[in-house]
This record gives structure tokens, C-alpha cells and sequence, in this order.
């Protein structure tokens, strides 16, 4: 990772020899990035199939009943109905829709938006072939994580060669980094009776690094690491928290003497503070695509329709979740003065454990950047939790507590929970709730998940049940105070 150090009155010198200020150079490297995202390429389906529709097969029914009526009452009126129904059912049986030879482009307002902004989305389509496409239906396809605000990605038209579409609608960018992986067509007879249906990889991506606000309490566990720092623990010496007095030793410094106590009783006393440690944490977030899951009731408010709805109706998936909460987690840890880590179940992600501002900036670049971490689920080959688990383990230091980030939705993380836990690393399981009561299916899935609690809970871990009902700050505060549920 590169760090540039912004310095101020800085200048560049063009090849023309202009001399341009930071924000004319912010201007031009933005119409250089734009330019180069506009940059059209003709493009063939990756995949495509031809799929035959029923409308004609009343036509042929209507043909032959038609006949024998017209035969039968001698109606020439019926033999012309007949003769029309032949004639479509001929043409939706003979014509092929034509296969589109396309360009496609796709840009971007900006690449590198800020949480909450909204991003303008311009995908350019071009007919190059010499085939009229009669019936062209289009679909940007947009990341499940960002939600269209404004316009829309679908589109319906005839494509004649040479014209040019453009699909132009807006979403409000998300943490992490989103892939628009590309377009769905549908190109159709004029009779609508034959349709291709064909998909075009046009992949292009933004990035939005977090910029999370810190967690007013963040509840950990005992195991420190030999170094100070603002975690108390049971153990007297250094700190500021009152923990005990003792007799006084020779040797005691006089600030630590219980002077009220020897006015009362004249009896010398050493006042004990509680140590204070720092902690090493890693925060393991579950990304497996079962991870990715939602409530029936969240799942159809952000299903992928692709209408425009306002954004407080739009819900995270449970990982989504998961990773918004360990990105503050991590930033809060950090403000503690504690050394912190990001590891996976599911797709390979590893960031030792560090300390400072690089450490922070490498670990919200990778919460920006890196797919393991995207809102969106990863491509992922399975592979036994017992496994990955070895691996952290080996890398995982003896005194390394562990937050571990997961809906718990079946028992593959449970194994893993347990593992760590019995390995000597205090676990602490922070648990997004994605579960409803709305159907018997998700009434069983919720009392499932909850006897999963149960049994992590009589290993001695405590699991933070987090409702989306409830704030991430309040969660925490009530675990802070040693109530979970």
C-alpha cells in the first residue's frame, strides 16, 4: 500500500509547460479516469439461449376451428380469420430473433465516492451490427449492496444499427467495493414468439472506503497482552481505577498512602490501582454466502427489482451488517490504544494484528477494497471450518482475544467458535440477528438459531444478539453492562 502525504502549494508542470494547482490536477485526473471508463468496447454474449413463447398456439387453434366453421356455415369471413392465424402461426414458427452485436460503456460520476453519496450510472449501448433488433430489452445489472435511487437500469427499445442508448440512473454508494458485472438482453422476433436471451460481461467497480464514526464502548474480555494500556484488569499495580489497600511495604512511594486512613487510625496503608494492559484483538467476520441472508420481510423491500425506493427502506444483509460493525470496531479498538486484526470463515482474508495510522489506513483500505469484505457475497470454494480454524490458530498469538462477527445461521461457525475458545483465545461472538416470525420456515430458522446461542453460551462465550431494532452502540453498552441475550 502507497501512502501519499498531501503538501501544501504544490504544483505540476504539464507537458505544455502549464502549471497547474492540486485541484486542477484532481480536475484532470478525474476527466482522464472518466474518459477511460467511457472507452467503448464491442462486446459478444458470454452466454445466450433461444426460448420459443406460446402466443401463437391459440392462433393455431383459432385456424383450424376457424376453417371448419367457415367450411361448415360457408362463412368466407371465418376463412380470412383462419388464413391471418395461419400466416402468424408460419411467421412465429420460421423467424429467428437476430443475435445484437453491441459496444457497451459504462461510467461514473466517480469511482471513489464517500459513504451516503449519491453515484450517477451512464451505460451507453450501441448497435455496430447491420440487423435491426425490433424488440431489445435491457438490464444493467447493479450490486446487490447499492440501492437505485433515481432512474432506472432497465430498458426497452428497438436497437436499429448504428443508434446509441443510453441507461442513466443514480445509487447511493456503501461501504466497501461494489462490481457492476454487466448487462442482460433480451432481443425478440417482431412477432414476440422467439426471444435470445444473452448476457454481456461488461465488469467495472467502485470503491468507498469507510469513514466510521467510533463505538462508545466495545465489551472485552480479560486476556491482555504484557504491555500498558487503558484495559483494567484483576491484577494490582499501575492504573487509575481503585482496586485494594494493603499494609505498607518499605519501599512504598508516599502518593499511594492512604493518608485519610492514617489521620482516622494512624495506621500506614498503600492504596493498589488496578493494571492496565492493552489487548490484541482479531476480528473474524464470518463471509460464507450463508452468512449473506436477510429476513423474508428485508429480502423483498431490497430484492433486485431494480425500482426506485427511498433509501431507509433498503436493509443490509446480515454480513452487510457484520461488516459495517467490525469496521468500527476496528477503528474504535484502535482509538484505545490496542493492537487489532481482520481474518474470514469463508473466503481468505488475513491482516496481522497492528497498531498506528498505517495499520488503520491498511485496515480501512481492505474494508474498501478488498472482495472478501464486500457487502456483496464473494466467489468462494467451500472448504472444512476445522481447517480454516487451524490456520488462524497458527497465526494467532497466545494472548489475541477474538470478536467474531456472524448471524449464526447454521452450525459450521459454532465449530469454529468453539475451537478458538477451548485453544486458550477468549471469544466474544457478536451476532446479527437476520431471522423473522413471519412464516413457519423462518419461525423454525429463528428457534434454531437461538438453541445455537444456547450452547455457545454453556462454552462460557458470550454472544451479543444484535436486533435490527436496535442501534449497535445500545447493543453494546448493554453487554458492557453484562446483560446478553
Amino acid at each position: 500500500m502507497s501512502e501519499t502525504i498531501d503538501a501544501p502549494n504544490q504544483s505540476t508542470t504539464t507537458a505544455g509547460g502549464d502549471i497547474l494547482s492540486d485541484e486542477d490536477e484532481e480536475t484532470v485526473a478525474d476527466h482522464e479516469r472518466t474518459e477511460s471508463a467511457e472507452k467503448p468496447t464491442e462486446q459478444a454474449p458470454e452466454s445466450q439461449e433461444i426460448h420459443q413463447r406460446d402466443h401463437w398456439r391459440l392462433a393455431g387453434a383459432g385456424a383450424f376451428f376457424s376453417t371448419g366453421f367457415g367450411i361448415m356455415f360457408t362463412q368466407p369471413a371465418l376463412l380470412l380469420v383462419a388464413i391471418v392465424c395461419v400466416g402468424g402461426v408460419i411467421l412465429g414458427r420460421t423467424s429467428e430473433p437476430p443475435e445484437p452485436t453491441l459496444t457497451i460503456s459504462r461510467s461514473f460520476s466517480t469511482t471513489d465516492p464517500k459513504v451516503g453519496e449519491e453515484v450517477t450510472v451512464e451505460t451507453t449501448i450501441r448497435n455496430t451490427g447491420t440487423t435491426l433488433v425490433s424488440d431489445c430489452r435491457v438490464v444493467d445489472r447493479v450490486p446487490s449492496a447499492l440501492r437505485v435511487t433515481d432512474g432506472s437500469p432497465r430498458m426497452a427499445t428497438p436497437l436499429r444499427p448504428g443508434t446509441t442508448h443510453t441507461l442513466e440512473y443514480t445509487v447511493v454508494a456503501r461501504q466497501g467495493r461494489h462490481e457492476f458485472p454487466g448487462l442482460y438482453v433480451i432481443a425478440s422476433t417482431i412477432s414476440g414468439t422467439v426471444e435470445r436471451e444473452c448476457e454481456y460481461t461488461v465488469t467495472d467497480t467502485i470503491t468507498c472506503r469507510p469513514e466510521p464514526t467510533p463505538l462508545q464502548s466495545v465489551p472485552l474480555r480479560s486476556l491482555t497482552t504484557p504491555y500498558a494500556g487503558r484495559l483494567p484488569t484483576t491484577e494490582p499495580g499501575e492504573g487509575t481505577e481503585f482496586y485494594a489497600t494493603r499494609e505498607y511495604r518499605h519501599g512504598d512511594p508516599f502518593s499511594r498512602l492512604d493518608w485519610k486512613r492514617y489521620a482516622a487510625n494512624r495506621e500506614l496503608t498503600t492504596v493498589q490501582f488496578r493494571t492496565e494492559r492493552s489487548a490484541s484483538v482479531t476480528i473474524i467476520l464470518d463471509v460464507r454466502p450463508p452468512a449473506y441472508t436477510q429476513s423474508q420481510r428485508d429480502a423483498e423491500a431490497t430484492s433486485h427489482t431494480n425500482d426506485t425506493a427511498p433509501l431507509d427502506e433498503y436493509k443490509l444483509s446480515a454480513t452487510g451488517r457484520s461488516i459495517e460493525a467490525a469496521t468500527r470496531l476496528f477503528v474504535t479498538l484502535l482509538n484505545a490504544d490496542h493492537r487489532v486484526g481482520i481474518a474470514t470463515f469463508g473466503p481468505e482474508f488475513w491482516l496481522e494484528s497492528g497498531s498506528g495510522t498505517t495499520h488503520r489506513n491498511r485496515g480501512l483500505d481492505a474494508f474498501a477494497s478488498e472482495p472478501a469484505l464486500s457487502p456483496s457475497p464473494p466467489a468462494y470454494e467451500r472448504q472444512p471450518i476445522r481447517r480454516r480454524v487451524h490456520t488462524l490458530r497458527s497465526k494467532l498469538s497466545d494472548q489475541t482475544q477474538v470478536i467474531i462477527c456472524t448471524p449464526l445461521v447454521d452450525d459450521i461457525t459454532e465449530v469454529g467458535i468453539r475451537v478458538l475458545e477451548s485453544a486458550g483465545h477468549d471469544v466474544t461472538v457478536l451476532s446479527p440477528d437476520p431471522t423473522s416470525r413471519e412464516t413457519p420456515g423462518a419461525v423454525v430458522a429463528s428457534l434454531e438459531r437461538l438453541q445455537r446461542i444456547e450452547r455457545i453460551h454453556t462454552h462460557g462465550v458470550p454472544v451479543i444478539d444484535w436486533s435490527e431494532d436496535e442501534t449497535l452502540d445500545a447493543v453494546l453498552a448493554r453487554a458492557a453492562r453484562g446483560t446478553y441475550r
